[in-house]
């Protein structure tokens, strides 16, 4: 059988059909919908199927205080019937040419047991942290003061995606900028539920009730409130433990930092290491 590469294809609408079927068919969803020139992928096309794929992502991220671009290897997957080819390892080749004449540092999160596959690309893996925890004792509650964005109406799509677009990272420590292509996605397709405004800081959070428990995923805003600002406005409304899926420095809370059991944290040699390691919620692809 006989395969071609194909690369750089985003804007090519009967290509991109065919990359959304294959994450259709193996993940229920769909990664080229109108994506950005930010997010490239690399197939290998038979016939007229894409049948194995690696994406790259840009980013500008902050890492330790410092704002560098970067990129995210994403969208790894190969159609069952096409597996145990070396298709994916061949794509690596012009993945890692293109991070070469791009962002020029890799980093990505992948599943431990795929370490001894990616470290034959050179990349090293650490633990990363899933989320940081604390309890709360509630303190008077405003919950008024946030409201629900309501996506379907243009006026406040809008709004929130300039806000996006000029947001101040949610942490030094490992944080985004500048290019919100990845939180539009996935507030678009998960998290529109759990988007609410703070009129009153000019801040939107992407928060999450579940059981009691309090997540917060990210905080999208010129300025990121600390946690004493933030608490009358959120629904504490007894002793709760309190999620935080990114590092909280710029909420200045003591929390205790939970690792995931499952993945690893990859990266080049290149990549700068976060002091902690862990994504925002909504840029982890």
């Amino acid at each position: 059988m006989t395969y071609n590469e194909v690369s750089h294809y985003q804007d090519d609408t009967v290509l991109a059909a065919q990359l959304n079927a294959l994450t259709q068919s193996i993940w229920g969803i769909t990664v080229l919908d109108g994506a950005p020139s930010d997010y490239v992928p690399f197939s290998m096309q038979t016939e007229n199927e894409i049948v194995a794929n690696v994406c790259v992502g840009q980013f500008d991220v902050v890492v330790n205080g410092i704002a560098l671009p970067a990129s995210m290897i994403q969208t790894v997957l190969t159609h069952e019937s096409h597996r145990r080819k070396g298709l994916i390892r061949a794509l690596f080749a012009p993945v890692q040419a293109h991070v070469a004449n791009t962002t020029g540092r890799t980093f990505f999160t992948a599943d431990q047991d795929k370490i001894d596959f990616y470290q034959q690309f050179g990349y090293q893996h650490r633990p990363i942290i899933d989320y940081f925890r604390w309890q709360q004792t509630p303190t008077s509650v405003n919950r008024d003061t946030l409201t629900t964005v309501k996506l379907l109406n243009e006026q406040e799509r809008l709004k929130f995606e300039d806000a996006a677009r000029h947001r101040t990272p949610v942490s030094d420590v490992f944080g985004f900028e500048n290019k919100p292509w990845l939180l539009l996605w996935f507030v678009r397709h998960f998290l529109s539920a759990n988007l609410y405004y703070w009129e009153a800081r000019n801040v939107y959070l992407i928060l999450r009730i579940d059981n009691g428990r309090l997540d917060l995923l990210d905080i999208v805003g010129q300025r990121i409130p600390g946690w004493s600002e933030l608490l009358p406005v959120l629904p504490v409304a007894e002793a709760t433990e309190v999620r935080s899926y990114f590092v909280p420095d710029k909420l200045h809370v003591q929390a205790d930092p939970v690792y995931s059991e499952t993945d690893r944290f990859f990266f080049d040699a290149a990549f700068p290491l976060p002091e902690l390691i862990c994504l925002p919620e909504t840029q982890r692809g």
